[in-house]
């Protein structure tokens, strides 16, 4: 069974990792579904979160990551030159909603500290009624079917 500890909730660009469908899925052990699902192997969409060896497939060769690393920086905000036009690009993608929240938890991250932030958004994410964690796309929670405050997944246009 894969610890908690194996799983980093925090990402370069200020995104929540907890609340990913990749990182739930593995966590829940669920992986052969959304591999299906994304037309990719079960081992191409493990994911332990962004700061991690264990990455979804997709998230692997992340421009915003690659960059902060080679800085050496925690977080995008402690760029001098924060935000850049990766950033603007990333937070602005139509077709992930959830990117909009990056600037606002960056600048909680400075004031707060990571850890207070982690907590905010372990409750931003969580049902209000039942405490069941959700990922971004949940309208309903799965455990109790209370409405949640999660994005609308974008219609694919063909």
């Amino acid at each position: 069974m894969d610890k908690s500890s194996d799983y980093r909730y925090d990402a370069y660009c200020g995104l929540y990792c907890g609340s990913c469908e990749m990182l739930m899925a593995t966590k829940k052990k669920e992986l052969e579904p959304v591999a299906k699902l994304k037309g990719v192997t079960i081992e191409g969409v493990k994911c332990h979160g962004c700061k991690t060896d264990v990455l979804y497939e997709h998230c692997r060769n992340c421009q915003l990551k690659k960059c902060a690393q080679e800085k050496n920086i925690e977080f995008c905000i402690e760029c001098n030159e924060y935000p850049c036009q990766d950033l603007e690009k990333f937070r602005n993608n139509p077709q992930y909603p959830y990117h909009i929240e990056v600037y606002d938890s960056m600048e909680e991250i400075k004031q707060k500290g990571c850890k207070q932030w982690l907590e905010n958004q372990k409750k931003r994410w969580s049902c209000q009624s039942c405490g069941q964690e959700y990922m971004w796309y949940t309208l309903k929670c799965e455990k109790c079917g209370k409405k949640v405050n999660g994005y609308i997944r974008p219609v694919k246009k063909n």
